[in-house]
């Protein structure tokens, strides 16, 4: 790759990209190392494009197709959203999510650590918490958080919900939760979601995210999202 000198505005910019074309795709960690991978090995890149990114990124992680295929659309779909729109990831956020050594593997994608259950849950649930764009809307957040604060759900739940609820986009436990606690977390938005767009429109956002997990996350073969109902 030719090496030349980017300004600190097209860094950011490539950045701020990665960052939303991963958001509720991959987990916060995750999306964090996408964009460390951004920021090694193509922050100087004369000319940035998503193809070569992310199949160096399906090369490295293990990644499928169909993953790579969502997540150069989504990067797209983000070109079209102003920038002062798109959050840039700070440095020590980066450099929290990153292993000894540079950026690590994909959890969930060739790391053999987690379940295809857990993997499912994981990526419904970020799908779920992107839908609800807290970054913009404090008063959705301002809500779910009167909500958990109510809750009598697992406190491994809870703590999972208010973590993210906290940053805004869904960060996973690094203890796994057991099914009858996926289905608790799941309960509360489902729950959630109804009391803010109504029981139909909550029907038809949860039908349609789990058919994208059906169809993006090659996990969901072997557990499909439905089992959760």
């Amino acid at each position: 790759m030719n090496q030349t000198i980017i300004a600190p505005q097209e860094a950011s910019r490539r950045r701020r990209l990665v960052y939303a074309s991963c958001q509720g795709v991959l987990s916060e960690k995750d999306s964090l190392t996408m964009v460390a991978l951004c920021d090694s090995n193509f922050s100087q890149v004369e000319t940035f494009t998503p193809f070569r990114f992310f199949k160096e990124a399906q090369t490295r992680f293990n990644l499928s197709a169909t993953l790579v295929k969502t997540l150069m659309q989504r990067f797209n779909e983000s070109q079209q959203i102003s920038l002062d729109q798109l959050v840039d990831p700070t440095p020590s956020a980066m450099s929290a999510s990153m292993p000894a050594g540079g950026p690590g593997s994909i959890a969930g994608y060739n790391d053999g650590t987690k379940t295809a259950e857990q993997i499912v849950f994981e990526q419904l649930v970020a799908r779920l918490f992107s839908y609800l764009q807290l970054q913009q809307q404090p008063n959705v957040k301002n809500y779910l958080s009167g909500v958990l604060s109510k809750s009598k759900m697992p406190q491994a739940a809870k703590t999972v919900l208010v973590d993210s609820l906290q940053v805004g986009v869904f960060s996973p436990s690094a203890q796994k939760l057991a099914s009858p606690e996926m289905i608790a977390v799941l309960d509360v938005l489902y729950s959630s979601y109804c009391e803010l767009y109504g029981p139909v429109q909550a029907d038809q956002i949860f039908s349609s995210i789990m058919s994208e997990v059906e169809m993006n996350v090659p996990e969901a073969r072997q557990y499909s999202p439905r089992q959760f109902l």
